[in-house]
């Protein structure tokens, strides 16, 4: 039976910069040894005894009302904080394990709403934690707020920009504030934040990092790839090449819908591999190639209110639940029969066999990468890491 082991799943490469060569240099033979480590687990199926990477989501709260993102959808129970002990409790943990190297203060919130996020990177960085690192939105980046962040020690800041044409972002990155006042009234009137601003946030962030002198932060700019910004990726990397990004990257659109309640959510965007998506499910059971989900070897994903998930598809919040830290230790949780029956079902290549696997975008993305090894983007060559 084969299987599908590219490097890709919803996520690619195209451009490195200098500082990142530098800064990769920098972190010494342990975080190599981290990089080979990740790369080995799910080739031979091996998850240690915990998690090599944390995502940690630090908040849910957010302030924009992303066309694609399952945020709006959260209920009131659902939006809350992370108790910033839980997380060092955690730490403390993990690294007398000695498997924990990485931690990403990143959920489905907004990480630069909690003021005290400075706080979660040196208690990262107190535990000698190698690749440590936020996805932002970059809406509420000012200038003093940047300067902070690259003092900070964090290793990599990840800003999402997405389009390098204002209407298309702010057709998709729209106001919270806004979405709630009038997406039952008239969604024509819901404003998005301003494309200008985002760019200038960022600029400035990336100049105060490579102004610093120092290797780190790495500020990476990213793509979520929709039917519109996939067009727009010759533009987006010159744009940011020329800025001075010390690393761009794309995002397959994940996620088209979600059980509800009351029925389910449904993303306003389209992922640019979706007319093929059937197809390719069809064909890889028809062949036998296994889907084995390299997260479930490397990395968990740690929710505000303490429950601990296999990923971030957002039927996982409710559906996939592997246990609570208010229960279990991580370890407890990490060798427990929920991980291990999942893990077994993608080592029997019966993936498609899963409620919630089955109806994932992710397998079926690497999969289409995997049969026509194509690992470009409306022309733009994709970089092998």
């Amino acid at each position: 039976m084969d299987t599908a082991t590219g490097k890709y799943m919803g996520y690619g490469i195209v451009h490195f910069g200098e500082r990142f060569a530098k800064w990769e240099e920098s972190k010494g033979s342990s975080y190599h040894k981290y990089r080979a480590e990740w790369a080995r687990r799910p080739l031979e199926t091996d998850p240690g005894v915990s998690p090599l990477s944390l995502n940690i989501e630090v908040t849910t709260r957010c302030n924009l009302a992303c066309t694609f993102c399952t945020n709006p959808s959260l209920t009131l129970n659902q939006i809350g904080d992370l108790e910033y002990e839980l997380f060092v409790s955690l730490l403390h943990e993990l690294v007398e394990i000695g498997e924990l190297q990485g931690v990403n203060l990143n959920g489905l919130g907004e990480p630069l709403l909690r003021k005290d996020l400075l706080n979660f990177i040196q208690a990262a960085k107190d535990y000698g934690l190698n690749d440590i690192m936020f996805h932002t939105n970059g809406t509420t980046l000012t200038e003093e707020l940047s300067v902070n962040l690259v003092n900070s020690g964090v290793d990599k800041i990840i800003v999402s920009v997405d389009s390098p044409n204002q209407l298309n972002y702010e057709k998709m990155r729209l106001l919270k504030v806004s979405y709630e006042k009038y997406k039952d009234i008239d969604k024509s009137l819901i404003k998005g934040f301003s494309h200008d601003r985002l760019i200038n946030n960022t600029k400035f962030l990336i100049k105060t990092a490579r102004g610093s002198g120092a290797v780190a932060p790495i500020v990476r700019t990213t793509c979520v790839l929709t039917e519109l910004t996939e067009q727009e990726m010759p533009e987006f990397v010159e744009m940011w090449k020329a800025a001075g990004a010390d690393q761009i990257t794309f995002q397959d659109l994940m996620w088209r819908d979600k059980l509800l309640e009351n029925g389910r959510w449904e993303n306003e965007e389209k992922n640019i591999l979706e007319k093929y998506f059937g197809a390719i499910k069809e064909r890889a059971i028809q062949e036998k190639v296994k889907f084995i989900c390299p997260q479930l070897y490397q990395a968990t994903w740690v929710n505000f209110n303490g429950d601990i998930v296999p990923c971030s598809n957002p039927d996982a919040r409710v559906h996939m639940v592997m246990g609570n830290l208010s229960e279990k230790s991580m370890k407890e949780i990490w060798m427990g029969m929920p991980y291990k029956s999942l893990r077994k079902l993608h080592e029997d290549g019966k993936w498609h066999e899963h409620p919630i696997c089955g109806k994932c975008e992710e397998p079926l993305v690497r999969l289409y990468k995997h049969f026509t090894n194509e690992h470009t983007v409306n022309s733009v060559e994709v970089i092998e890491d």
